[in-house]
Formats: C-alpha cells, sequence, structure tokens
C-alpha cells in the first residue's frame, strides 16, 4: 500500500486499502487500520476517515463492528457454470440481517432478518430482500440508478476488469399503502440493460 503523507481525500484513502485488500495485505477477518491512524497517515480528518469505512462497507469489503474497529469480509461467492440453469444462477435464498440501506427501505431496525435472493443472467447480477412481516402485491415502485466502479464482489461475479464501470438499479416494491415489500437491486456491464426511471403503477 503506498503511504500517502500529503492531506487525502477519502476517494483515495479508500482507494488504496481497496487495492491493498484486494492484493492479499490485509486477509478475511483482518483489522483496518483505526480511524485515529488514518488520521495520522494521511492527514485527513476524522469526518474523511470515517467516510473511508463507510465506503468500503457499501462496496462489501469490510464489515465494521462498533467499539473494535473495521475487519475484512470473507470472500464473495462465485457462481460456477454448473449452477446455472438457463442462464441463471439456482436462486441463492437464505436469511440475512438487512444491510443498513436496504433496512432504511424496508422500515425495520438495522440488522433485521430478511429473506435474500441472488442470482445471476448473463451480464447481469440480481439481490432482492424481502419485508419480514409485510406481503402483498406491489403497485407501485421507485427507481433509483447508479454509475460507478464495480466493487470486487461484482468483479468476482460477473467476471469483470478492475475499472470495469456497472450500472446499479435499485427498485423499491410498494404495497397500496405505501410501504415497501422489497427491495431490488440490478447491476449491469455497460449497457447491459435498458432501465426505466421513476414511479409507475403496477
Amino acid at each position: 500500500m503506498t503511504v500517502t503523507t500529503r492531506r487525502a481525500s477519502a476517494e483515495l484513502i479508500t482507494a488504496e486499502l481497496r487495492e491493498a485488500i484486494e492484493a492479499g495485505m490485509y486477509r478475511e477477518g483482518m483489522a483496518l487500520p483505526s480511524k485515529s491512524s488514518l488520521r495520522r497517515q494521511y492527514g485527513c480528518s476524522n469526518d474523511v476517515a470515517q467516510s473511508v469505512f463507510n465506503n468500503l462497507a457499501a462496496e462489501g469489503l469490510i464489515v465494521t463492528r462498533s467499539g473494535a474497529g473495521a475487519f475484512v469480509r470473507p470472500p464473495a461467492v462465485v457462481f460456477t457454470p454448473d449452477e446455472l440453469i438457463s442462464g441463471f444462477s439456482k436462486p441463492a435464498a437464505r436469511r440475512v440481517p438487512a444491510p443498513r440501506w436496504v433496512a432504511e427501505l424496508l422500515q425495520v431496525e438495522h440488522g433485521t432478518e430478511v429473506d435474500r435472493t441472488d442470482a445471476v443472467l448473463e451480464e447481469r447480477a440480481l439481490s432482492t430482500w424481502l419485508h419480514p412481516t409485510r406481503t402483498g402485491a406491489p403497485e407501485r415502485f421507485e427507481t433509483y440508478v447508479q454509475a460507478r466502479a464495480g466493487t470486487a464482489d461484482e468483479r468476482g461475479l460477473l467476471g469483470l476488469r478492475p475499472g470495469t464501470p456497472v450500472l446499479v438499479m435499485v427498485r423499491i416494491h410498494r404495497a397500496s399503502g405505501g410501504g415497501a415489500v422489497a427491495v431490488e437491486r440490478v447491476t449491469s456491464v455497460g449497457a447491459a440493460s435498458t432501465l426505466t426511471l421513476g414511479d409507475r403503477d403496477g
């Protein structure tokens, strides 16, 4: 990892720590430098150091534990060819704690267990989180789209080179009362998907 002495941005520090994790300098379960260590090394503020951890957590590279620090997550599960059926992987349904952003959209407590299903189709990866109790056919959708570089998990899943851009669509499925019944995330390579944006009725 490069030692940077000038005042660094959150993006630069995130990139350097990402490279160190992917190069194996920080292995699964290992602790990353603390926020105070980052402040000393990079001359950054506490807010910048926190943004670095937020960025790496959002990319699925680390988990943070209150009072303990940040730790490297286990490597992503990569679907093998024999798991594919007509282009889709066998849905990997499992009960998992809801990530903070999913919990906020589903309006449940952070860490509440929800059903998550993952699948892969050609150059797309689909993940869906279901509300633990709220059911019903969705009557409207809210769609948000972001273009960014693929994370390490996404590169492994979709077979991408570092720096390959991806398009991420998050769709919130809402029932008649307005509550979200599901959150769906589609990550696609380049122009692999044609997306319709905005709210629409079911």
